[in-house]
């Protein structure tokens, strides 16, 4: 079954078709595509899942061009102590990852990739200070210690050319994942943190407390 919008008796509307796994075949159907075609109303639509059948005619007009997504997220996302931050990085790169499946199934010519850097240097460390006035209320205060630890870290990073080059070639290598290159570029290999994080999920083990 495909849900389409577009006109049915010079009608704009939504409306589903049914059509047959060979004709699917056939058309190599995708997300996108604008099709014309001839159709006739099922006897019934409170007992049929589309309201086209028969569909006859069919053809595609124009076929979508290939597109690229990225998500920006980050290791905060898998690696322990990550706080919000890391609560909503994870968020990102769990979403991405179901589109990655998804779109495989559905819109082959649709890629996605979730960028996962590391330090880059850049001045987020000032991101506190341009935030609008009715915001700042709601939100931690950001100390001058935080701020210089931040700057540290950032200025320490790999550069924003050096970034893109790293989401370009991820990219040309249709990588689901992209960044961590950043990391170890600035001499900071992760991967250890991050299967011993997998260990202790799987194994059912208590990290370390950051107090012990």
């Amino acid at each position: 079954m495909l849900q389409l919008d577009g006109l049915v008796d010079d009608e704009s509307r939504t409306f589903t078709i049914a059509i047959t796994e060979a004709a699917h075949a056939k058309h190599r159907l995708q997300v996108g595509d604008a099709l014309s075609g001839a159709g006739e109303p099922v006897v019934d639509t409170r007992t049929e899942t589309a309201e086209l059948y028969k569909i006859s005619k069919l053809e595609v007009l124009n076929r979508t061009e290939d597109a690229i997504a990225t998500n920006v997220s980050s290791l905060s996302g898998v690696l322990p102590g990550g706080g919000s931050y890391g609560v909503s990085k994870h968020a990102v790169l769990v979403l991405t990852e179901s589109l990655y499946q998804d779109l495989a199934e559905s819109a082959p010519h649709v890629k996605v990739s979730a960028l996962c850097p590391g330090w880059v240097a850049t001045e987020f460390y000032r991101v506190d200070q341009s935030r609008p006035e009715r915001f700042k209320g709601e939100t931690t205060e950001v100390t001058d210690e935080h701020r210089e630890t931040w700057r540290g870290w950032l200025t320490a990073g790999i550069t924003t050319d050096q970034l893109a080059q790293i989401l370009f070639d991820g990219l040309a290598r249709d990588q689901l994942y992209i960044g961590v290159q950043g990391f170890r570029e600035t001499g900071q290999d992760v991967g250890e943190k991050v299967m011993a994080r997998a260990q202790n999920i799987v194994q059912e083990k208590n990290p370390p407390s950051s107090s012990s």
